[in-house]
């Protein structure tokens, strides 16, 4: 009983899988046959992947190895590693087969030790890459890293991963772009899907950004599309993009990290490449800033409060009358070649002067209001009518650019940010305030997409060369409007500066008051009796 008592408290006590050893050499098995598959599975991906390459080694392999059949060497290799266990009968039975029997057993052989060296190799990488992403937090619910699938190298200085995302959607690891590039020591130079959407194809390269690109430079190397301004320069080419996929677009950064001039190529971008535009730039600051496009005939610059909210009435007006002119020709956007009408672009320099918030006290208070209103529509309803907004600022803030208009623009230009809640407005996240300290160095943001680009630069020089061009085009009626341009009256232009000199400080609290309510007045009137004469058109 005591016998029984003890078998049944140890039932496999004398089987051999149940010792240390034994289940050592159990997982080193298993884990050799895992290692054997996937390193063959992979084998065989080469050969396919690189044929030319895989049959030269083939036949490489194939002719040595039967020349050391053919020699016996590779009995003399088994004899010297195991002489006790080869006998002579054994030895003597191998000697007489075949020499295709030889080289088919040795190519057996060679084919294990391979896709088990390719193997182990291809599991080293997993591991190496299950722990970068344990490391930066990239893991589903269940705590699951993204599995490397393979590899491949696109040129000396890129490589691409295919990795199985384990359910890990390609936003996360967009949103992860910063903390990846530390983790591999390496660029992201594009986050795509792969053959379907269970795996995602992360491309990393060695390539830097240049510390500084010219306009003519990215104008020599890719021709811009009709409607379109160049991004910048990004790590494997130029970016540009088409103001009608936009269609608005707001670019911030800080004093002195390239926004201004950004925003300037940006304009004589869309000069150069668009046959029908008309341009409004609204520039506060006298006009000083704006002054070098002047020369375009397809230019006017806006220079003060009354001015610009009543270029923007004119534009919500004109807005209206498209969507007439749609209605009636059964059409759902403006084509300008088509509807003989200019796409028009409002461009605002430095957004917070125009938009900020003031006190009641203040002469501008009820023209920022206005324009505030008028974007916020043009925002929401003006991509059908071919009307685009660009708005620059220092910093965006709800009070400075509502958030109803922010909401409305998704295409972002973004240069470096002083604190993090500003890179945080702006992207989302906080590569902004990380950027380095170069002049021109943005993150172009469209959708959950961020790119980072160095800008080009563009001189003063170049700018008023390029808008000459422009004006010897029309001159010589290479180029023609559609439509006249918005021009400012006589008696706006008189309402308007009697409206600044008010508040300069010119005029008393009351004066100011009236005279603003007067000029407001004349603006709405006058933009309100043109705007009937063009729906009635």
């Amino acid at each position: 009983m005591q016998g029984k008592s003890s078998y049944q408290q140890s039932p496999s006590s004398g089987r051999r899988g149940d010792s240390p050893a034994a289940r050592i050499i159990e997982d080193v098995l298993q884990e050799t046959v895992v290692v054997f598959g996937m390193g063959f599975s992979h084998f065989v991906k080469l050969l396919f992947q690189k044929p030319i390459y895989a049959g030269i080694a083939a036949f490489v392999l194939y002719g040595t190895t039967l020349f050391c059949c053919y020699m016996g060497w590779h009995l003399r290799l088994l004899v010297w590693m195991a002489p006790e266990l080869l006998g002579t009968k054994f030895l003597t039975w191998i000697y007489h087969q075949s020499v295709a029997s030889h080289l088919c057993v040795a190519s057996g052989l060679l084919t294990v030790c391979i896709s088990v060296v390719l193997g182990f190799q291809l599991r080293f990488t997993r591991t190496k890459y299950q722990k970068l992403f344990q490391a930066i937090g990239l893991t589903n619910k269940v705590g699951e890293c993204p599995v490397l699938v393979s590899h491949k190298d696109i040129d000396d200085k890129r490589l691409q991963l295919n990795f199985d995302t384990r359910n890990i959607g390609k936003a996360r690891f967009e949103a992860a772009t910063s903390d990846l590039e530390a983790a591999f020591g390496k660029a992201v130079e594009s986050i795509e899907h792969g053959q379907n959407q269970k795996f995602i194809l992360l491309t990393l390269t060695e390539k830097k950004l240049p510390n500084y690109v010219g306009f003519e430079e990215v104008c020599t190397k890719e021709k811009l599309k009709p409607y379109s301004f160049y991004i910048g320069r990004a790590l494997d080419t130029v970016v540009q993009k088409d103001i009608c996929d936009l269609p608005h677009m707001l670019i911030a950064g800080t004093t002195g990290a390239g926004k201004s001039c950004f925003f300037k190529q940006t304009l004589v971008g869309l000069l150069q490449s668009s046959p029908h535009m008309q341009m409004y730039l609204i520039d506060l600051k006298a006009g000083l800033e704006m002054i070098d496009f002047v020369d375009a005939p397809n230019v006017r610059v806006i220079k003060n409060m009354a001015d610009a909210v009543y270029i923007l009435k004119k534009m919500k007006l004109e807005m209206n009358a498209r969507f007439a002119y749609l209605e009636k020709e059964k059409l759902k956007f403006i084509e300008p070649k088509r509807d003989k009408r200019e796409r028009i672009i409002v461009a605002v320099d430095e957004a917070s002067v125009l938009y900020m918030k003031r006190s009641k006290d203040d002469p501008e208070a009820n023209l920022a209001a206005q324009a505030q209103r008028l974007t916020d529509d043009l925002s929401k309803l003006a991509r059908a009518a071919g009307i685009h907004l660009i708005l620059a600022t220092q910093k965006v803030s709800k009070e400075i650019v509502a958030t109803s208009i922010q909401e409305n623009i998704s295409a972002r230009m973004c240069f470096k940010m002083n604190t993090l809640q500003g890179s945080l407005i702006m992207l989302g996240n906080k590569d902004a305030s990380e950027l380095p300290d170069t002049k021109g160095r943005g993150i172009w943001s469209l959708g959950n997409k961020l790119t980072v680009v160095q800008a080009p630069y563009i001189s003063d020089v170049d700018i008023v060369d390029r808008c000459s061009r422009i004006k010897a085009e029309f001159a010589k009626e290479v180029r023609k409007l559609y439509q006249p341009m918005i021009e400012i009256p006589v008696q706006q232009k008189a309402a308007s500066s009697e409206l600044e000199n008010a508040a300069n400080g010119s005029k008393s609290a009351n004066e100011t008051d009236a005279n603003t309510a007067d000029s407001v007045g004349d603006l709405a009137n006058a933009a309100d009796a043109e705007g009937d004469e063009v729906c009635n058109l």
